[in-house]
């Protein structure tokens, strides 16, 4: 989690990176997204949202 966010403060533009987008679907699996706290899904749906360019909100919410 924070090495996801120290990754993204230092260098935004990582977004476009590959390894990066690996990285980040590897760290957050579906499993485990079940048993994840509210606040943990709405970091990995901000992020998800940024690759993406998608709306966060209707990508917290394909979350749930």
């Amino acid at each position: 989690f924070v090495a996801i966010l120290k990754q993204l403060y230092n260098d935004p533009r990582c977004i476009e990176d590959i390894r990066f987008r690996e990285s980040v679907r590897l760290s957050f699996t579906t499993a485990n997204l079940k048993h994840e706290d509210i606040f943990m899904l709405s970091f990995f749906a901000w992020v998800k949202a940024k690759i993406k360019k998608a709306p966060l909100y209707q990508t917290t919410l394909d979350l749930l």
